[in-house]
């Protein structure tokens, strides 16, 4: 009974928020759904922060390990298991097409779950053993599971989106988060682990199915086509599994590659350090940037026909590197000390990974909402193409770093490929929706300017060994003064 009063309080805040942002924001703007949906994720994201300093002190690096070799393994699978017509959904005209690209997603979905389950069952020995995931062996039978969860999320997602429910998805934020954390304490409370942290996973990343799934359902009716439909959709939107499945599946197996090399070279420990400095670096990304991502794309698809699409992908662009540059090379500097005091001194040394990944994970905040330009531009064989080299480089520079036996090196070099990487690949993106160079040139040093300006006071006092929580206190300061210029940019999309 109480955790039903908890739960009824949470999702009435949630409405609340709603109300404001609806108030404050014109309804139809950009920054409305993009408020919307980054204000319940940050709530959600929020209990899952205030959660951490207990988990960290419950689960042990080892079992974070765990946790990010079984998130690469599902997180590789799920990019495949629906062959990404998903992300067509939201770009027809026609409303039969969408329809029948959900129903399409949906069989595609279940034949592999069905396939990668019998798979698994008789052959999990050898093909765990294969790609060096033995710890997963007796957790196998999670693997369909989450995939099966996730693909399932993600094809109502975008057809949410498409129907513009974008507080429908924000809700969904705040039920993952809390299945999450429930999970989390309960099994570890009675010692199952990691097996909680597995759990909560796919708790935390598929809960709200049912909630999208009923909504949508009586707004629209259940999604039908016949098959001459799906076979021409099929056919229309060929370049998703032609060139964008391989493009994503390379995208997502350079980031999920790292826990596996890391696991087979170092040890589980270095990959949970590895992971969970990470997942700090990334809340900013969860905040913002995905509630962006998803704007963006109904953004702008629109303009691409309008005629405007250059000016809506900087302006997003600009918005991005504005509000992202500070709070990740914030947390970054500060994070060596900031993950002892508030984690435990166990995961200092995920803190210093943090410093070496910071400089990576800004451009990874801007770079990621802006692939969607790839399909938009119908330009998948380009992704398909930067994808090679980008997986191939950092696989390289693991396998080198892991030949000199030291693991921050590894992780250094692996931040600085990627640093690399994602640059370039933002500045191509940016000309091809029909920006001057030289203008996206002078953006990125105008807008990294102000966000360093934001950061000088906090590395000064850093750089002369002041108390942390004087440091902290600067940053908290420079932090007021970010949400402040945020806010405005925030609102500066009104005029997309």
């Amino acid at each position: 009974m109480n955790q039903k009063r908890r739960s009824f309080r949470l999702f009435a805040f949630a409405d609340r928020i709603k109300l404001f942002v609806s108030r404050l924001l014109p309804k139809e703007s950009a920054a409305h759904s993009i408020s919307l949906i980054a204000g319940t994720t940050a709530l959600a994201q929020l209990l899952g922060i205030l959660t951490m300093p207990v988990f960290s002190r419950i689960y042990s690096p080892a079992d974070y390990g765990v946790l990010a070799l079984f998130s690469s393994v599902t997180g590789i699978l799920v990019e495949v298991s629906g062959l990404r017509y998903h992300f067509a959904i939201p770009l027809p005209k026609k409303e039969s097409f969408a329809r029948s690209l959900v129903v399409l997603s949906f069989f595609l979905q279940c034949i592999f779950i069905g396939m990668l389950s019998l798979i698994l069952f008789f052959a999990k020995d050898f093909l765990l053993e294969l790609v060096s995931a033995e710890l997963l062996k007796p957790y196998w039978f999670l693997i369909p599971l989450g995939v099966g969860g996730m693909g399932l999320y993600a094809i109502l997602t975008q057809w949410a989106i498409r129907e513009g429910e974008f507080s429908l998805v924000a809700k969904t934020k705040i039920t993952q988060s809390v299945a999450g954390i429930l999970t989390k304490l309960a099994f570890g409370l009675l010692g199952l682990k990691p097996l909680g942290l597995l759990f909560a996973s796919i708790a935390s990343q598929a809960g709200g199915i049912t909630t999208l799934g009923k909504r949508l359902i009586k707004k629209n009716g259940c999604p039908k086509a016949d098959k001459d439909q799906i076979k021409r959709v099929a056919i229309r939107y060929r370049k998703f599994p032609l060139y964008s499945t391989w493009g994503g599946l390379l995208n997502t197996f350079g980031r999920r590659v790292p826990p596996i090399m890391l696991v087979a070279f170092f040890g589980a420990d270095t990959a949970g350090f590895f992971a969970f400095g990470m997942s700090i670096l990334q809340l900013p990304i969860t905040f913002i940037g995905q509630a962006i991502g998803q704007v963006f794309v109904q953004r702008a698809s629109r303009a691409k026909y309008e005629g405007n699409l250059a000016q809506v992908s900087l302006k997003t662009f600009e918005t991005l590197i504005q509000i992202g540059t500070f709070p990740i090379l914030c947390i970054s500097l500060l994070a060596p000390e900031l993950f002892s005091f508030v984690f435990g001194e166990r995961w200092r040394m995920a803190g210093i990974f943090s410093q070496f990944l910071g400089p990576w994970m800004v451009l990874a905040f801007t770079y990621s909402p802006l692939t969607r330009l790839f399909a938009i531009l119908n330009k998948q064989d380009v992704a398909l193409f930067f994808e090679v080299g980008f997986v191939m480089s950092r696989i390289a520079v693991l396998y080198i770093g892991s030949q000199l036996g030291q693991d921050l090196l590894t992780i250094g070099l692996f931040g600085g490929i990627s640093f690399l990487f994602l640059f370039f690949g933002t500045l191509w993106l940016l000309c091809a929706s029909g920006n001057v160079l030289s203008k996206v040139i002078s953006s990125i040093f105008k807008q990294g300017r102000n966000a360093l300006a934001l950061l000088l006071p906090v590395f000064l006092v850093m750089r002369f060994d002041a108390p942390f929580l004087f440091s902290f206190a600067i940053a908290t300061v420079s932090g007021l003064v970010f949400l402040k210029i945020s806010y405005v940019k925030l609102q500066s999309l009104n005029k997309n």
